[in-house]
């Protein structure tokens, strides 16, 4: 019987032991799990926190224009102003030009009366097309105008600084022609078109290709036109330069 009874005690302790180990593994397993818990909280705490730093720092930078991805080392660029040239927009050979006399009197602002081009292959478009009507329908040397500002925010070099244009009948030989692509009658254009204009004008005054008391008109004001539109003619009369008369 005491035997028995010893080996009866004997299982009870081992079930005791193993009871006992099964409890402080299930504790350490909690544990375990408990820390792990605080473990990815604390981690995606502080993600979310590192992000929403970050998006801060980003909101405080100042919004620095950035350059096109169809840019290149070869493009040309004035006051953050993109300027596209005659083999960037792939304009056909000019026949012989009259060189103007420089710094010009005058500069003329006119609109092309065509539709309007918000992105640079439109505004490729647009000008390849003035081009070719002037050169033959017209019978023109080259595109009629110095300049051309498209709705992107580029300016198109037409004729350039150098060459007497055909856009402001007896004012070609003594002005600068910049045309708006487009027709702004009752619309105006948007500031970025008006902002590449304006730079455009300040780089001629600073490379000596226009006067620094030049003169600044509307294509209308002496020639019998609509153009550069009754809205676009109300903005450059708020220009520095504009004047009433020639």
């Amino acid at each position: 019987m005491a035997a028995i009874e010893n080996g009866i005690k004997k299982e009870n302790d081992n079930d005791r032991i193993i009871l006992k180990q099964v409890k402080t593994w299930l504790i350490t397993s909690n544990l375990i799990l408990i820390l792990s818990s605080i473990v990815v909280t604390l981690v995606s705490t502080t993600i979310l926190i590192t992000v929403i730093l970050l998006m801060s720092v980003k909101s405080n930078t100042p919004n620095i224009p950035q350059v096109p991805a169809s840019s290149n080392e070869s493009d040309v660029w004035i006051h953050g102003v993109k300027v596209v040239s005659r083999d960037e927009w792939l304009a056909q050979p000019a026949q012989e030009r009259e060189k103007l006399t420089l710094p010009v009197k005058y500069v003329f602002i006119s609109h092309t009366a065509t539709d309007f081009c918000n992105n640079q292959a439109e505004c490729v478009h647009r000008v390849r097309y003035i081009q070719i009507f002037h050169m033959s329908s017209q019978g023109w040397a080259d595109i009629g105008y110095n300049f051309l500002v498209g709705g992107d925010g580029n300016v198109y070099e037409g004729r350039g600084w150098d060459y007497v244009g055909q856009h402001t009948y007896y004012y070609n030989n003594i002005s600068l022609g910049l045309s708006f692509i487009g027709t702004f009658n009752d619309y105006m254009p948007p500031k970025s078109q008006i902002f590449a204009a304006q730079k455009i004008i300040e780089k001629g005054v600073e490379l000596g290709k226009i006067s620094k008391n030049y003169t600044l008109l509307g294509h209308r004001q002496v020639s019998n036109t609509e153009s550069p539109g009754d809205a676009l003619f109300s903005e450059i009369k708020k220009w520095p330069h504009w004047s009433q008369t020639p």
